[in-house]
């Protein structure tokens, strides 16, 4: 599921805000345990990332935290796990639906 069928029209960033949006909705959609693509969460939290996005936050950790700490309060601790292993399995995923030539690894891009 991509944050981008929950912005409107009139709401415009550019291509690497949408694709840190993206990364913090997946981890939120991961640190949820979430599977239902019309599971109201979605809703709520895309639009809260949103939200943040427009204030200028730019940090998928920082957008992925903020936008789950209402619902945090709502779900017992064992409904989701910590934003570390989230953001490791969707960054894993996030990896494997990419290209080689899209998506370097961080160890070349270090050299």
């Amino acid at each position: 599921m991509r944050i981008t069928q929950f912005l409107d029209d009139d709401t415009k960033f550019d291509a690497e805000t949408k694709r840190v949006m993206g990364v913090a909705f997946e981890m939120a959609w991961v640190a949820l345990g979430l599977t239902d693509t019309d599971d109201q969460a979605n809703h709520i939290v895309a639009k809260r990332i949103i939200e943040l996005a427009k204030a200028g936050e730019r940090n998928p950790d920082i957008l992925c935290e903020k936008a789950l700490k209402g619902l945090r309060s709502r779900r017992t601790p064992k409904q989701f796990q910590s934003t570390t292993n989230a953001r490791k399995q969707a960054i894993k995923g996030f990896r494997s639906r990419r290209t080689s030539k899209q998506f370097q690894s961080t160890t070349n891009a270090r050299k």
